[in-house]
């Protein structure tokens, strides 16, 4: 049984786990303290171990400057991407990056992350009160980043 791993980086951002049959096994929060994604927590996720991921789908968005993107913004997900990686390759966890608007884009999705929310609620609807909140939007973004993956590898997805 393959186990993909779909990860929302940042703060705001979620980890889920997919059977390769479609099955949500579990999404969670990204583990944090004291505003940063903590390695630690991450490197010792049981869930990671427990469902033995065999690959990670990691949104890895664009980071140029703009006028909304400060330094400090930009260091932050330069980051928090730089100790999600590590963790992968520490953990032996391949791992492919998607952009945003590739994957989005492959399942009709845009930047309205309530369309994000209300898809995850359709394909996963004995899991829709863990997509429910405004502010569970990362949760559904990485399952669906992860069903990306396996919709495209069943040929499902363009």
């Amino acid at each position: 049984m393959t186990v993909i791993l779909g990860i929302d980086p940042g703060l705001t951002g979620a980890l889920a786990w997919l059977r390769d049959d479609g099955v949500l096994l579990e999404v969670r929060d990204m583990p944090a303290l004291d505003g940063e994604v903590s390695a630690t927590m991450l490197a010792h996720d049981e869930e990671i171990t427990r469902n033995r991921v065999t690959l990670a789908i990691l949104e890895w968005p664009g980071l140029m400057p703009t006028k909304n993107n400060s330094a400090k913004t930009l260091r932050s997900i330069g980051m928090t991407l730089g100790t999600i990686s590590a963790v992968l390759a520490v953990r032996g966890i391949p791992c492919h990056r998607v952009t945003p608007a590739h994957w989005k884009n492959q399942l009709g999705l845009h930047s309205d992350k309530g369309e994000s929310r209300a898809l995850a609620m359709r394909l996963w609807p004995d899991h829709g009160d863990r997509f429910a909140r405004v502010k569970d939007d990362g949760r559904a973004e990485a399952a669906l980043i992860a069903w990306w993956w396996l919709s495209k590898k069943m040929g499902q997805v363009a």
